[in-house]
């Protein structure tokens, strides 16, 4: 392990982390790419393990939030990158909170992401009358490893990260982020201080003026 702010060179492989590899990879291999592709005549693992919005919300399939987690698509890459990203960044995470938290942050991240899709999803159906998406499923572990990035940069933010000749910065990143929010945030309240002060313009200039009797409304 590095001091603060250098590389690290050796990325451990904690034990929850190489447990949730193993299984990530041992369900992708036996359900999606030898029981789904060359067994099943139909996707059903996606339909009944991915996460599907329908069958989540009008027929209470309450484990996919949980199982689409475990489940990836048949590109190689996918699973590939995922289980790479959760071991780079989620190893560290484990050995500063423990296996048992560590596990429970990954599901309520997981988790988390499946609920937020869901409310998007729904919502967009209603107001576009589209109902096909609420059938696609969505597969993968992205909504947790996404969170594993988060806590990552929280508590990891300094140090630079190399790989295929590219360096990251976390904690660089995080703050170039909040500078630009703030500006934004400056721009919209200065745009926004000039819409009143023109509006109130407007408003006293159109006021109908009282000479002794009061304007009559209509």
């Amino acid at each position: 392990m590095q001091s603060r702010g250098q590389l690290q060179f050796a990325v451990p492989f904690t034990p929850m982390v190489k447990r949730l590899v193993i299984l990530n990879v041992v369900i992708w291999v036996g359900a999606v790419l030898i029981l789904q592709r060359w067994i099943l005549s139909q996707p059903y693992i996606f339909e009944w393990f991915g996460l599907v919005p329908q069958s989540v919300v009008l027929d209470f399939w309450v484990w996919q939030p949980f199982s689409y987690l475990f489940i990836h698509s048949e590109n190689v890459f996918h699973v590939i990158f995922n289980m790479l990203i959760l071991w780079w960044f989620g190893a560290d995470l484990e050995m500063k909170w423990g296996s048992r938290f560590f596990l429970l942050y990954y599901m309520v991240c997981g988790v988390g992401a499946a609920a937020l899709y869901l409310a998007v999803v729904v919502v967009y159906s209603l107001i576009s009358s589209n109902s096909l998406v609420l059938n696609a499923p969505v597969v993968g572990a992205s909504g947790a490893i996404f969170g594993l990035m988060v806590a990552y940069a929280k508590f990891f933010g300094d140090r630079v990260i190399y790989f295929m000749m590219i360096t990251s910065n976390f904690r660089r990143k995080f703050k170039n982020l909040q500078i630009r929010i703030s500006n934004f945030s400056k721009r919209f309240d200065t745009s926004v201080l000039a819409i009143q002060k023109d509006s109130q313009i407007v408003v006293c200039a159109s006021k109908p003026k009282i000479s002794g009797v009061r304007a009559r409304q209509r």
